[in-house]
């Protein structure tokens, strides 16, 4: 089957700056344009190496606590985004991305929360993307010397991490089958 001609076309133009990237769409931002602005780093500002986080989970009348007693590598400062993710032995995790920019406040609520869990050789997820509003967090410190805060979330839902959570047009969440909603106290510290 031939492609129709508009598209013949159109890939034989657009070819070249595919195969190109991102240096002839954007020259500047690579170094052949002016030498004023630096080659983009993908690295980490600040690293974290060491940290804690506790979670209490409230699920109808049982309360879990959970100790997350290992900080996962990648951790740490990004161009004024934090980023941690702590986990356990018993198949847990949870990680914190903080988009908090220099003129926001310290404590402005500018975070998203991921908690997993593996149970039964199932993943286990609740993404606060997918339940805006669901926790309210407070950073208290984002500094060159310490990342910590808390949160206090509300109605989350365990949901299968098989199938692509919501947002940007991906399916919805599928949530866990006799699971109530829960809710969950988080403290968590990060340092380098």
């Amino acid at each position: 089957m031939r492609a129709p001609r508009f598209g013949r076309l159109a890939l034989l133009v657009l070819a070249p700056f595919l195969l190109s990237g991102c240096q002839l769409l954007f020259p500047y931002m690579y170094g052949s344009g002016s030498t004023d602005i630096p080659e983009p780093s993908f690295g980490p500002d600040i690293s974290y190496v060491r940290g804690t986080a506790s979670l209490d989970i409230v699920q109808g009348t049982s309360t879990q606590h959970v100790v997350l007693d290992e900080l996962v590598g990648g951790s740490g400062v990004m161009e004024g985004m934090s980023e941690a993710t702590w986990r356990n032995s018993d198949g847990w995790s949870m990680s914190i991305f903080d988009f908090a920019m220099p003129e926001m406040p310290v404590g402005a609520d500018s975070s998203q929360i991921t908690l997993q869990r593996v149970h039964d050789n199932q993943v286990w997820v609740v993404d606060t993307f997918t339940s805006e509003n669901a926790c309210s967090t407070s950073v208290s410190e984002a500094s060159d010397t310490r990342f910590a805060g808390s949160s206090t979330c509300r109605q989350l839902r365990w949901a299968d991490g098989s199938v692509a959570p919501g947002g940007f047009g991906l399916a919805a969440p599928s949530y866990i089958a006799g699971q109530d909603p829960f809710s969950a106290t988080i403290t968590f510290e990060a340092t380098p």
